[in-house]
């Protein structure tokens, strides 16, 4: 099924957050969003309503997907190892009572971006090519994206990736 509607304009959105290692997921291959529970702590997510062992035998839950938690700032995370029904580790650290969202990870064929306020970026395209550059407000970028690193980049506004 083709993410294009039929004049061209994006079917799919999602605010970035920067990271070095990890790529931007695209929001159509969301996995599941829950709240994390007390007891969460540096690469622990604890979530006592889960299910996170019987997910990953159904398919639903997998080592390396990618974990939005949702904050003052949102952050992003890999589960690393799936420890029991409610326990994950993850690549951060995730506060008790936010809101997370878990995406299958490697499904991020190209993104593009919009920017609302003046921003220095440093992205990864497609094909690999790290490219450092400052943006306007508001504007979009020709670009096919996967990551935009932390390092490099200074937000001083909304990034949202559009998925075509």
């Amino acid at each position: 099924m083709s993410q294009v509607d039929s004049v061209g304009k994006a079917r799919r959105a999602i605010e970035v957050v920067p990271s070095d290692t990890i790529n931007i997921p695209n929001p159509a291959f969301r996995r599941f969003t829950s709240t994390t529970t007390a007891g969460t702590g540096v690469t622990t997510l604890i979530d006592v309503s889960a299910t996170f062992e019987t997910d990953e035998a159904n398919g639903a839950l997998a080592i390396g997907d990618i974990i939005y938690v949702i904050g003052a700032p949102n952050t992003i995370h890999t589960v690393v190892s799936i420890d029991s029904q409610t326990k994950l580790t993850i690549t951060g650290t995730a506060v008790s009572g936010a809101e997370y969202r878990v995406y299958e990870a490697g499904k991020n064929n190209g993104c593009t971006l919009i920017v609302t306020s003046s921003s220095g970026f440093s992205i990864e395209t497609i094909g690999g090519d790290t490219i450092n550059f400052t943006a306007g407000v508001p504007e979009q970028f020709p670009l096919q994206v996967v990551r935009v690193n932390d390092t490099g980049t200074t937000l001083s506004g909304n990034c949202t990736a559009l998925f075509f």
